[in-house]
């Protein structure tokens, strides 16, 4: 009996042991699940972040595509405007050369015309000059 009592002191001792190894696994094991819950609600939050970081993203990709599309009606828009300036430069220097080609026609009609007037006065004062000296010798052959 008293190997017996020995015995089952033993299994006692070892059932304790193992009893209180079986405590520290359990509450290491809810200490794990407890850290695996909290890394998975990190988890959600973080793919919750993510899926608005994306969409984002996406809204920005979105915004990005239209200013593209809209960049690309302006440059044409502005290549548009400057082919109107060069033809409109054209013309200007057009209407310049013609301006000079008139303004020289006109100076030079003009000159010819002042010629002429000159010597139409010129004509005019010999004429008159012959007038007078007609008139000085018709009065002179009446006295």
């Amino acid at each position: 009996s008293s190997g017996i009592n020995a015995e089952y002191g033993e299994l006692r001792k070892m059932n304790d042991v193992l009893s209180d190894k079986v405590d520290k696994l359990q509450k290491k094991l809810d200490g794990e699940i407890q850290n695996n819950a909290t890394m998975a609600k990190q988890i959600k939050e973080l793919n919750t972040s993510l899926s608005d970081a994306n969409l984002s993203i996406q809204d920005l990709q979105c915004t990005m595509e239209f200013l593209q599309v809209e960049h690309s009606f302006i440059e044409a828009d502005v290549e548009k405007k400057n082919e109107s300036i060069n033809e409109l430069n054209c013309k200007i220097e057009l209407l310049s050369k013609t301006k000079q080609d008139l303004v020289a026609k006109c100076r030079s009609k003009l000159r010819e015309k002042s010629r002429k007037l000159n010597a139409s006065r010129i004509k005019l004062g010999y004429a008159l000059l012959e007038m007078r000296e007609l008139n000085s010798h018709g009065s002179s052959c009446s006295d």
